[in-house]
C-alpha cells in the first residue's frame, strides 16, 4: 500500500503534493497531541524535509521528538508504540531522545548525521549542550556509507530523482558535487560505487588496492540491502573480505569465528559506524523491540576487534 500510495503522488502536480505534505504534517502533530502529555515534548521534521531537498513520492518524512520532561518509560513507549503503528506515508522514521540525554547524543553521535538535524542542533544550544564544530574523517565515510546503502535501490533504479539530495549530501561533507558528474550521466549505480569508493580511501589515507576492497563491500551489501537478507559471520570470508564485516555491521549475525587482524584505519571506521548504530537503536528504542542482541554484537566487534587494532602500536 505504501509503494502505491508513493507512485501515486508521483503522478501529481507538484502543488497538489506540496498540499498533500502539508496537510500530512498537521496531521502527525494531531497524532502527537492524542497521545503525549501536553507541554512534555517539542518536535520537528528534519532531513530532506527540512533541507529543501524532498522529492515528492520518494522522500519519506522524518521526525524528531524531545521529551522535555521526566515521565514513566513504560508509559512513553506505550504511546509512541501507538504512533508508530499509526503514522502513514509519507511519515518515516521517528528519532525520539530524552533532553536529559542531549549532551551524550552530541557527544558521541555522528557530527554529519547530526547536522542534517539543525533544528535539534539550536534546540540544544538554547539550553546549553556542547555542539562540536566539526566531524573527523572515518565520521564522514561512516556517514557516507550509510547515506548510501539507505539509498541504494533508488540510485540503482532511479538516480535522476536522487540528484537533489546527493549533490546535498556532497554539499554537506565539503566535497565537490562535480565529482558524480559522471555518475549522473551514465545512471549506473556502479560508476557511483566506484566514486564513492576514491573518495573514501582519500579521505582515510589508504592505497587503491583498499579503494577496490571497499568498492566490492559497498557493491555486495548495496545488493544485500536490497534483498534485505543478513550475513552470516560463519559463512563468510572476512579475511578476504574485511570492508564487508566492517561497512556491514548492522546486518551482520555474529559467530564466535576468527575475524582478521583489522588495520588501524579500517577500525577507526568501524568504531564510528558501531556509533552509528548506537545511536539510531537508542533513538527508535521506545518502539523498536529486541535491538538488545543487535547493541550486544555491536560492542563485541568494539572490544575484540576495533579497539585491539586502534591500541597495537605502528
Amino acid at each position: 500500500m505504501r509503494q502505491l500510495v508513493a507512485k501515486l503522488i508521483q503522478t501529481l502536480p507538484t502543488a497538489v503534493c506540496a498540499r498533500f505534505y502539508e496537510s500530512s504534517i498537521k496531521n502527525f502533530s494531531a497524532l502527537l497531541a492524542s497521545e503525549l502529555e501536553p507541554g512534555s515534548y517539542v518536535f520537528w521534521p528534519r532531513n530532506s524535509y527540512r533541507s529543501g531537498r524532498l522529492e515528492y513520492g520518494m522522500s519519506d518524512i522524518d521526525w524528531t521528538v524531545v521529551l522535555t520532561k521526566d515521565q514513566s518509560r513504560e508509559k512513553i513507549e506505550s504511546s509512541l508504540e501507538k504512533v508508530a503503528r499509526k503514522k502513514i506515508y509519507p511519515h518515516g522514521e521517528m528519532n525520539v531522545y530524552w533532553k536529559s540525554d542531549l549532551p551524550q547524543v552530541f557527544l558521541h553521535g555522528n557530527f554529519f548525521e547530526l547536522r542534517r538535524d539543525p533544528d535539534l542542533v539550536s534546540w540544544a544550544r538554547k539550553i546549553g549542550v556542547s555542539i562540536r564544530e566539526a566531524g573527523n574523517p572515518s565520521e564522514l565515510v561512516a556517514f557516507l556509507t550509510k547515506m548510501f546503502l539507505s539509498d541504494y535501490h533508488n540510485l540503482k533504479k532511479v538516480p535522476e530523482l536522487r540528484k537533489k539530495k546527493w549533490i546535498g549530501h556532497l554539499n554537506d561533507l565539503e566535497l565537490d558535487p562535480n565529482l558524480l558528474e559522471s555518475f549522473w550521466s551514465l545512471g549506473d549505480v556502479r560508476e557511483l560505487i566506484f566514486i564513492l569508493s576514491r573518495v573514501i580511501a582519500r579521505v582515510m589515507r589508504l592505497d587503491e588496492g583498499e579503494s577496490e576492497s571497499i568498492g566490492g563491500a559497498l557493491h555486495f551489501l548495496g545488493e544485500l540491502s536490497s534483498k534485505k537478507e543478513v550475513i552470516y559471520q560463519k559463512e563468510f570470508d572476512f579475511e578476504a573480505q574485511p570492508w564487508i564485516f566492517i561497512l556491514g555491521l548492522n546486518w551482520l549475525a555474529f559467530s564466535d569465528r576468527r575475524l582478521p587482524s583489522f588495520s588501524k584505519q579500517q577500525a577507526l571506521v568501524g568504531v564510528e559506524l558501531v556509533r552509528w548504530e548506537i545511536h539510531a537503536s537508542y533513538s527508535q528504542s521506545f518502539y523498536l523491540k529486541n535491538f538488545e542482541a543487535h547493541l550486544s554484537n555491536l560492542y563485541r566487534a568494539q572490544e575484540k576487534h576495533f579497539f585491539p587494532a586502534l591500541e597495537r602500536k605502528p
